[in-house]
């Protein structure tokens, strides 16, 4: 029987801090154990990597539109099918007993996302190309010929130029903390090295309430943008140059 994933805008799986309903227990060779209520995050690590690895048009796509927007919304939906895949095939095994489903947001599965994407753009490359990288605006964002008034998310969006500014003044620790995991000493330093950095870039008469966790959504979509953009531009003057 194929597992149902369910992606819902209220419903969250996975708010920050959230956890998996007792009920949704999962067996698996990823787990190596069925899952209990702690393993959200496990969870919705390895759906938005296998859904990177085997829908590279669809998350580019996704990572192109207005947070918050209604094409973001029908985007994410739009491929509920495929995304049950990455529960049953045999890499994951993330097996649900039947009629269970997995309900998430479409911003945690975004930021989810995100964070996938960018440590895939990060591994291998000398964290210094993001301080040269095009910096994170909000034209990126390409919403095929929707009204300027198109809904956004305003809330992520202010973190997003957060994140980039923090980016900007810091690409080593910026990149190490989507890197590496909480539990690691090179997490816990590269979060005391960016500290500095934070105060500069709060935009004057906000207030910010910043932990590492909100750091890392803050930074992993701007990571993403930077260096595919940068590669974009690569490619492009290559062309020309041909």
């Amino acid at each position: 029987m194929t597992t149902r994933i369910v992606l819902k805008s209220v419903v969250a799986l996975l708010a920050l801090g959230s956890t998996i309903p007792a009920t949704a227990q999962m067996t698996g060779s990823r787990l190596g154990r069925n899952a209990g209520i702690e393993d959200g995050q496990a969870v919705l690590d390895i759906m938005v990597d296998c859904a990177a690895s085997r829908s590279p048009q669809y998350v580019a796509e996704i990572m192109q539109s207005m947070p918050g927007s209604k094409r973001e919304h029908d985007l994410i939906f739009s491929n509920e099918g495929d995304l049950g895949f990455c529960m049953n095939d045999r890499a994951n095994r993330l097996v649900l007993p039947a009629n269970v489903e997995l309900t998430m947001s479409a911003r945690q599965f975004r930021i989810g996302l995100s964070k996938a994407l960018a440590k895939r753009e990060l591994r291998g490359k000398n964290p210094e190309i993001l301080r040269k990288a095009p910096s994170w605006v909000l034209s990126i964002y390409d919403n095929k010929g929707a009204p300027t008034d198109v809904k956004q998310d305003h809330t992520f969006l202010a973190l997003y130029y957060f994140g980039d500014c923090v980016l900007g003044a810091n690409p080593s620790d910026s990149a190490a903390l989507i890197l590496w995991e909480p539990e690691t000493s090179q997490y816990r330093a590269a979060w005391q090295g960016i500290i500095p950095s934070l105060g500069p870039c709060v935009p004057a008469g906000a207030e910010f309430k910043i932990t590492p966790q909100t750091l890392s959504v803050a930074l992993a979509e701007p990571i993403y943008h930077r260096l595919t953009r940068s590669e974009m531009g690569s490619t492009e003057e290559q062309q020309a140059e041909n």
